[in-house]
């Protein structure tokens, strides 16, 4: 039986970014650098993302929405303006490994032992970048009330870490049907050789991203914000000097 529990603390604001966020205008913009997914490691929903799959999927992030709480119903507070992978592997794991970027790595007998001990925070990593305009979740990002994101995804197949596609991905077998082919194993639990089971996405298409409260991936945050304003013309034809950008360095939650 599991209960939630919760810590209240205070937390102090520095003075310098009170200052800034009094200061936020009409022009004002965020850019921000996130560390978005990960890919080698299972999250907390017991899903595996690749690394090709990963890299071949980031550019599908760019221009798409910044939202919250992943609400497709409510306007963005944002856009991403750019997503890549970042390879994180251990050079122990290169080493052992040198072949982990080809997709037949992964869809072969995967050495999760050597994946999950010597890359504990994972083979790759999704980074995005996003502009900020909504006001409101300006000044919630740089007072870190809006610090940990999610992705959403979609995909054409889902396999487990057992080597077999998903079996109730792929159609729904009749009652007294078996089929070897497919997985029916729950995601996250064991089998009796003690196989663990997650689920992983074959192609990925990322349609938003968005910042949460609880994500899946609990390294998924945003890492750092520079704060500057968008180039205005004055009523006199002349541009106006955007003021200096403000970046606020990546901090521990």
């Amino acid at each position: 039986l599991m209960a939630d529990y919760i810590d209240i603390v205070q937390a102090e604001i520095p003075s310098d970014v009170r200052s800034l966020v009094d200061s936020i205008s009409a022009t004002s913009r965020l850019m921000l650098t996130i560390d978005a997914s990960h890919a080698g490691i299972v999250n907390l929903n017991n899903r595996l993302y690749r690394p090709p799959q990963v890299q071949g999927g980031a550019f599908s992030m760019i221009d798409r929405p910044f939202l919250k709480h992943h609400n497709d119903f409510d306007d963005p507070i944002g856009v991403v303006t750019d997503a890549s992978y970042e390879d994180i592997a251990t050079d122990e794991f290169r080493s052992a490994h040198p072949t982990y970027m080809q997709p037949e790595f992964w869809a072969g007998e995967v050495p999760w032992q050597d994946v999950f001990s010597m890359c504990p925070d994972g083979v790759g990593k999704l980074i995005a970048r996003a502009q900020v305009t909504d006001k409101d979740a300006q000044e919630k990002i740089l007072d870190r009330r809006f610090l940990r994101v999610s992705i959403k995804f979609r995909t054409d197949r889902m396999d487990c870490g057992c080597g077999k596609p998903k079996l109730d991905y792929w159609y729904e077998p009749d009652e007294d049907e078996e089929d070897d082919r497919f997985c029916s194993e729950i995601p996250g639990s064991r089998d009796k050789d003690g196989v663990l089971h997650f689920n992983m996405p074959n192609r990925l298409v990322l349609p938003h991203l968005s910042v949460v409260n609880e994500p899946a991936d609990e390294n998924a945050k945003i890492l750092d914000s520079q704060f500057i304003d968008m180039t205005v013309w004055d009523r006199n034809g002349v541009i106006k000097t955007p003021r200096a950008a403000y970046s606020i360095p990546a901090q521990d939650a």
